[in-house]
């Protein structure tokens, strides 16, 4: 009896040693990583300044509008939700334009170069700061608004209310009224919340999130253009902003859906990848409009990263043939 309690008092003294050692060595490892990435962020900042586009103040804050090309109609896109850097998603489809539109990307709160904001982000307070902001960088409509993902339900607004200013809407995989994805929302709102604590101290840099993002395998970013991207990716990811958006996606959905479809020639791109609700709700909205068209793209979703050469050619032909 005496020597198995001298041996079960060893045990437990080897135990509490090694659970001490697991818990500082854990420790150890996410004060590394708090540190590497804060090193990363000093060092990253520099490949992100100055700024692509031009930064102007609206209600406060800091937004970014980038402009570039030359022509008599100007293309404005909107990025899908949580795009890191709008303006380099964009590049490869919209630097094959120069020569024929004006190009415009408009950077809302809390994506690329623009500010990160607090306070509820509905589509009438988004669409009200994206048009101050063209105007402040002189951007002189009437516009093709070129929106992806939850962005789509800003452009049928815009068009719906504000008429004058829209020529076209080309939908580059984009929402369409009335189209709202419950599972996928609550997804995307468990999967904010759990990386958002990874954010903080760093763990995206372990986890490779920068894999999921197609944009950085095309030929259309140059290797300086990707390595700024990855920093916008840890920098802008999950940030509240954008993860406020979500809160309002079901009643953007219901809005634009309440209004008549707007009477602009409205051209769709969908990637057959995507689910089959989608694709039936983009071509039922389309189907309710006089001058309109869907082109299905063999390839996941968005398109544009996958086929912006022929989107691109699609694009022209559709505009020269359907907008003055």
């Amino acid at each position: 009896m005496k020597y198995l309690k001298k041996f079960l008092k060893f045990l437990l003294k080897t135990l509490l040693k090694l659970v001490g050692a697991v818990v500082g060595a854990v420790l150890v490892f996410v004060i590394a990583i708090v540190m590497y990435n804060k090193l990363m962020m000093k060092r990253e900042a520099a490949r992100i300044d100055p700024p692509m586009g031009k930064l102007v103040e609206v209600d406060g804050s800091k937004m970014c509008v980038y402009q570039g090309g030359e022509g008599k109609k100007t293309l404005c896109f909107l990025s899908g939700w949580n795009t890191p850097s709008p303006i380099l998603d964009y590049k490869a489809l919209y630097s094959q334009m120069y020569d024929d539109y004006n190009i415009v990307v408009i950077e809302r709160f809390g994506y690329g170069y623009s500010d990160d904001v607090e306070g509820e982000r509905n589509l009438g307070t988004i669409l009200k700061q994206d048009r101050e902001a063209l105007s402040k960088a002189g951007v002189k409509g009437p516009l093709i608004l070129c929106p992806t993902d939850i962005a789509g339900y800003e452009a049928v607004l815009w068009a719906q209310d504000y008429p004058e200013e829209v020529q076209a809407i080309i939908g580059l995989d984009m929402y369409v009224p009335g189209y709202y994805n419950k599972v996928e929302t609550e997804d995307r709102i468990e999967n904010s919340e759990k990386e958002a604590r990874h954010k903080k101290f760093g763990a995206f840099r372990i986890l490779h999130v920068e894999d999921e993002y197609e944009v950085l395998d095309s030929d259309g970013l140059t290797d300086e253009e990707k390595n700024q991207y990855r920093t916008f990716i840890y920098t802008k990811r999950w940030n509240s902003t954008a993860i406020e958006e979500l809160n309002s996606i079901e009643t953007s959905a219901k809005m634009t859906a309440q209004k008549d479809a707007p009477e602009v020639p409205t051209l769709l791109f969908v990637s057959s990848n995507s689910e089959e609700d989608y694709i039936a709700a983009a071509k039922n909205y389309a189907d309710g409009l006089k001058k309109s068209k869907v082109i299905e793209e063999d390839c996941s979703r968005p398109a544009y990263n996958y086929k912006y050469k022929e989107i691109c050619e699609d694009m022209k032909s559709y505009i020269a043939g359907n907008v003055k």
